[in-house]
């Protein structure tokens, strides 16, 4: 097993509150001294301070100190050799990282030095067959030779080789001894990189609380001590954690937070650009298109700086898609040709083939079906390397209406065929996390349910003496119920009366209001659109053209809103399939459909009640469901039209929400039903979907 994601760290100083005061201190002695030598040693202990902070400035100090180290052949100069190397490998600059790190191996004898070399080496094998054989020397020169600063570190290393191998217990051993460790002040960033990883390393068995835990130790720890990647890194986790639990607000929340730390720190790294890219498409999704481009640019901008082709092409590939939505086409072609150019560049397939899939579904949209064919073609060669369910589900479904929209219908039955089998091998994946998530919350209810029998036995004795007090009550109790029974049977009668009158208002309300809803959506269309349609025929701005243009769709849609036309022209059939069509469009919901002729079978004074509870129930799959796909059925079955809407959504308690007052939509559901004479049934259980039945006496 591979924990992805664990922090790989070094042992350089990460500047924090604490060390502001050093800072100064040493730049005040450096300001006043005029010794080469002292200059060159206060200058390698300042480029330390700034490496993962000021990069650049570390290198400047480290270049104007190396040649003076160099002429004395001063014990510190491999020390400024490696600084140099971490200094450029925060800069994105790793070919001159590695020349430094080759000067510094030449030359290194201190133990201090030894154990850094080993740590690096052991990190750029990350992996791989010789990784323990650095990190056990690395071990073994520490304890050894008692380096002092290096001790934190390398338990954390060592249960990284753990953790890589699948021992979770060791790995978790290991780091927490070195957290043990962590008992000196400038121990502060190993602490958080350890607590980060023990985060990590329970992320796969789904122990979300365990995790939450190791980071809000973690993040509390950063944010005293300022360090901007453990904040931001922190920060993540919980965002991820939020986001495993279903909790959208939260996860947007702590990606946020994490964002205004990267943008007042400047501080850039791959889980920065991962945030930015998160929010970024968070805020597409919200048709937030300003924000998104300003996150799109901000995003090429640091992948430029650190020469890291993921941020760049994620930055285009959003930039291509909000040009898209804005019909500015020539913008949005340009910005995804240079998405596919860094994107070719991605060894890393899983994220090659995410981008992919956007720019092939972005062309698609723009009606251009060369491209894409040559993009799925790519996607199919990068799945047969590294498969992945997920990414496989997305894919078909775009090859479905891919291959229906170009009219090539065998090809579309064949990979919605493929999409319904990949659904529901994912619901079993998605399941499977949810069992060892439950398995590890089973564990912790054990040990509270133990503590919960002893309390139990207490309350036995106690309710064993209110049960004698009980019985005297019970007694005064059933000479109430008595008489409240004569009560009720009186009021109930009266209920009956007044629940019938309330129904018989509901239906008319119900009529009177598609009636008024009619009267409105007409005037509409007929007064101010009409009025509008002139008024642009004779602007000659084309801004205020546009601006009209823009005014009068808005009016269409307000008037569609309050009234579907098609049903008065079409009928019934023709407006539930228009429905259908424009929910499709709009939305990601994958929705099928089998309805027969029924313009003829319902009263044309009736059918919008049918057309309402239909729209009704796709509005509730889109907005509460989560659901993928919707399948609606419509058939003649003896001497009724049944109406069939399912959902595979989260479901809901139907029951409890039939019951509650709040939940409007529904009980109009039952109000319309009842107009037509109809039976309805609402079928649904959280985690099972939803299935609305409606059986309708056909109009003879």
């Amino acid at each position: 097993m591979i924990v992805s994601g664990i922090l790989f760290c070094s042992t350089v100083s990460v500047i924090g509150q604490q060390n502001i005061k050093q800072i100064d201190s040493l730049n005040a002695v450096l300001e006043e001294t005029s010794d080469l030598l002292e200059s060159a040693i206060l200058k390698n202990e300042l480029a330390g301070k700034y490496i993962h902070t000021k990069p650049n400035e570390a290198i400047q100090l480290g270049e104007e100190a190396s040649p003076i180290l160099e002429k004395e052949n001063h014990e510190l100069l491999a020390e400024l050799y490696l600084k140099l190397y971490y200094a450029h490998g925060v800069r994105g600059t790793q070919e001159t990282a590695l020349k430094y790190l080759a000067k510094a191996k030449k030359i290194a004898a201190r133990p201090s030095d030894l154990a850094d070399i080993y740590n690096i080496m052991g990190s750029i094998h990350f992996g791989g067959d010789s990784m323990d054989y650095y990190v056990s020397k690395y071990f073994e020169i520490v304890q050894k030779e008692n380096v002092i600063g290096h001790v934190p570190n390398s338990y954390q290393q060592v249960g990284m080789v753990a953790a890589l191998a699948g021992n979770v217990p060791l790995a978790d051993s290991l780091w927490s001894i070195g957290v043990e460790k962590c008992n000196r002040t400038e121990f502060s960033h190993n602490k958080t990189s350890l607590l980060y990883n023990l985060a990590v390393l329970y992320m796969p068995s789904a122990n979300y609380d365990l995790v939450a835990n190791y980071a809000q130790r973690g993040l509390a720890l950063a944010d005293k001590d300022s360090l901007a990647s453990d904040q931001i890194g922190f920060l993540n986790i919980l965002a991820k954690v939020s986001l495993y639990n279903a909790d959208s607000i939260a996860t947007v929340n702590y990606w946020e937070e994490a964002y205004n730390i990267i943008e007042s720190r400047s501080f850039y790294s791959n889980t920065a650009g991962d945030i930015m890219n998160e929010l970024g498409l968070y805020r597409f999704s919200k048709g937030q298109y300003s924000e998104a481009t300003k996150l799109a640019e901000k995003l090429v901008e640091i992948g430029q700086i650190r020469q890291d082709v993921i941020d760049q092409a994620r930055g285009y590939n959003l930039l291509g898609r909000v040009a898209s939505v804005g019909g500015v086409r020539d913008q949005a072609i340009s910005n995804f040709r240079l998405s596919l150019a860094d994107t070719a560049k991605i060894t890393y397939l899983p994220i090659q083939n995410d981008l992919l899939l956007t720019v092939a579904e972005g062309y698609w949209k723009m009606g251009d079906a060369e491209v894409p064919m040559t993009l799925i073609n790519q996607i199919e060669r990068n799945l047969n390397k590294t498969y992945d369910l997920k990414m496989d589900r997305n894919f078909t479904k775009f090859k479905y209406k891919f291959y229906q929209g170009l009219g090539r219908h065998k090809s579309a039955l064949i990979e919605f065929e493929k999409f319904k089998e990949l659904y529901d091998k994912f619901l079993l994946q998605t399941n499977s996390e949810k069992l060892l998530k439950a398995k590890a919350e089973f564990e912790t209810d054990r040990k509270q349910l133990q503590l919960d029998k002893s309390r139990a036995e207490n309350q036995v004795l106690e309710q064993k003496n209110k049960a004698r007090k009980n019985q005297l009550i019970l007694g005064t109790l059933g000479l109430l119920v008595l008489f409240t029974l004569i009560y009720l049977g009186r009021s109930l009668k009266f209920a009956k009366t007044k629940e019938k009158l309330q129904s018989t208002f509901a239906q008319n309300l119900l009529a009177s209001r598609e009636t008024e809803r009619k009267r409105i959506a007409r005037d509409l269309h007929d007064g101010p659109g009409q009025n509008l349609i002139l008024l642009k025929q004779q602007l000659v701005n084309s801004d205020q053209q546009n601006m009209v243009g823009s005014t009068l769709e808005e009016i269409r849609t307000i008037s569609r809103g309050l009234h579907p036309f098609v049903l008065e022209k079409f009928g019934l059939t023709a407006a539930i399939e228009n429905l259908i069509s424009k929910t499709d469009e709009t939305t990601d919901i994958f929705i099928t459909s089998e309805i027969v002729q029924a313009n003829e079978l319902i009263k044309s004074d009736q059918q919008i009640h049918v057309y309402r509870i239909i729209q009704e129930c796709l509005n509730n799959a889109i907005k509460y469901s989560e659901s993928p796909s919707v399948n609606i059925s419509i058939k003649k079955h003896d001497e009724y039209l049944v109406v069939m809407i399912q959902d595979h959504g989260k479901g809901f308690d139907a029951k409890q929400a039939l019951n509650s007052k709040s939940s409007l939509g529904m009980h109009t559901m039952y109000e319309r039903a009842a107009i037509l004479n109809a039976n309805i049934d609402i079928i649904s259980e959280p985690s099972k979907g939803t299935t609305v039945n409606v059986h309708i006496p056909i109009s003879k």
